[in-house]
């Protein structure tokens, strides 16, 4: 399992989970690597907030209240909604560009390497075009009334 996170200045920190992520894991992924990436973020533009997509471990009572202990703003967000969640489009992408790879990973330090290169590879206009999408894929989300879009 991986965590990463993206902003209109690219991708952030991909991070390696062993595991399962519970509530716990999820506050040491958000303090270690979520807040410092957000820190320097907001130094230079101001207003950064935070979307997940509300699964279990985001919305759990530990997480809620480190998130604004620390003042981390997220951003209200239907639960559960790859349709709507920019991200599920880069881990889709990450994941095609690792498979084209030759020789593919054969061991775990292996593939975490070849995501951490790949991921490091994901263009700045790739991001952005995801981001610039949300209004269009917001309205065909409305007009399936909720069902699958062709995102």
């Amino acid at each position: 399992m991986v965590w990463g996170c993206c902003s209109w200045w690219g991708v952030g920190p991909l991070v390696l989970i062993k595991g399962t992520l519970n509530q716990d894991g999820y506050v040491d992924v958000l303090r270690d690597h979520l807040a410092p990436y957000l820190r320097q973020l907001n130094e230079q533009h101001p207003g950064m907030m935070f979307q997940d997509d509300n699964a279990p471990c985001h919305t759990a009572k530990r997480t809620t209240q480190w998130r604004q202990a620390h003042g981390i703003e997220r951003m209200p967000w239907p639960a559960q909604s790859p349709d709507l969640n920019p991200i599920e489009n880069l881990w889709d992408h990450l994941d095609r560009q690792v498979r084209k790879r030759k020789p593919q990973p054969t061991s775990l330090p292996e593939l975490a390497a070849a995501l951490q290169e790949e991921w490091g590879r994901i263009p700045l206009s790739l991001v952005r075009q995801l981001i610039t999408g949300m209004p269009t894929r917001v309205a065909e989300v409305i007009e399936a009334e909720g069902w699958h879009t062709p995102h």
